[in-house]
């Protein structure tokens, strides 16, 4: 058994990551153009249209074209933040409803 340890700098931990957010980005908007339906947008998440539109009125994902479009990199952005954005809003809901926690 070999046990071994790999040290990175933390630039270049963050410039990973930083180019695989702008990857997802460039790919989803390859695939799908700049915007895309709301049944598309609910297809790619897997998620119902209502459970979309609920989204995009408590900002975790933007409109385009006047609200009749998903904007694609908002789509990118929150795939990569899904877990923070999601309890940002739990939190949020729970403060509307019980006062300040």
């Amino acid at each position: 058994m070999i046990n071994a340890t790999i040290q990175i700098p933390d630039d270049v931990i963050a410039r990973a990551i930083a180019s695989k957010v702008q990857d997802r980005h460039e790919l989803m908007v390859q695939k799908y153009g700049e915007a895309c339906t709301k049944h598309t947008a609910s297809q790619i998440l897997n998620v119902h249209p209502r459970t979309l539109t609920n989204m995009i009125r408590d900002g975790r994902i933007l409109a385009a074209c006047q609200g009749e479009r998903i904007d694609v990199r908002s789509l990118a952005d929150y795939i990569e933040n899904r877990t923070a954005a999601d309890h940002e809003m739990r939190m949020e809901k729970k403060r509307g409803r019980y006062g300040a926690v």
